[in-house]
């Protein structure tokens, strides 16, 4: 029975081996003839994370053209710039409309908050433009203020929310080479697991074998040396060491 189940045991592991070394080849053939599209650094953007890195680039666009206002406020005439400012802050208004209501940031509001917290800090900007283009008196130029927006702004696209990795942080050459890697890992230390465990049990039964060898050697051993007298009722009056082991 022993050795059935290490037969059982062994040809496991051939299928094993087989399965893993289908694996190999797979990934092996995929890496030299799509080399090119495999990367583990290229991380693809899904919708929701396009989406949002179109809204923080919408965001810039408002900062940058806000403080592009204030900058050419001595040169240009006030209702162009009136007209320009208008356009931004309507484009700013939308900006929060679609933070509120977005569900990839609705799912991470740690995210959401950082940004409405950038974009309320940019509306004081705004406000403070919209001062000077509707005041009547001598035009300050106040100072720039986008460097350091933008500088939060490009934080949130290295938010962890956006950044961390899944399976589909990856195109389909680096799933596939990837999953083809897994599965011949998965498979050789099953194959190794199961040959060391059909061993083990090849050992204890080899060692089973041999003490009932040496114990059957033992019995003709005594049974050739044994001597053993009994009296004409077939009661023992004598017998030896090797009878008694016998």
């Amino acid at each position: 029975m022993m050795i059935q189940t290490n037969k059982f045991n062994l040809k496991k592991a051939a299928i094993f081996a087989l399965g893993a070394m289908g694996f190999l080849i797979y990934s092996v053939g995929l890496f030299y003839s799509e080399s090119h599209l495999i990367s583990f650094q290229e991380k693809i953007q899904s919708d929701d994370e396009v989406i949002l890195d179109r809204l923080i680039s919408r965001a810039l666009s408002v900062v940058k053209a806000n403080d592009d206002i204030r900058n050419q406020l001595r040169t240009s005439k006030k209702d162009i710039a009136i007209e320009h400012y208008n356009n931004i802050a309507n484009d700013y208004n939308s900006i929060n409309q679609e933070i509120m209501t977005f569900p990839f940031l609705n799912d991470h509001p740690d995210l959401k908050k950082s940004f409405i917290e950038v974009n309320n800090e940019a509306s004081v900007s705004l406000a403070t433009t919209y001062e000077l283009l509707t005041s009547k008196g001598a035009y300050r130029e106040g100072a720039s203020q986008s460097s350091s927006f933008i500088s939060r702004y490009e934080a949130l696209k290295r938010h962890p929310s956006i950044t961390q990795l899944s399976f589909k942080s990856f195109n389909q050459s680096t799933i596939q080479f990837l999953m083809g890697i897994i599965g011949f890992s998965v498979l050789a230390l099953i194959t190794i697991f199961t040959l060391i465990r059909s061993q083990r049990k090849l050992n204890d039964l080899l060692v089973q074998k041999e003490s009932e060898l040496k114990t059957f050697l033992s019995v003709i051993d005594n049974m050739s040396e044994g001597v053993i007298v009994s009296d004409r009722f077939g009661f023992f009056t004598y017998y030896n060491q090797s009878a008694l082991e016998i």
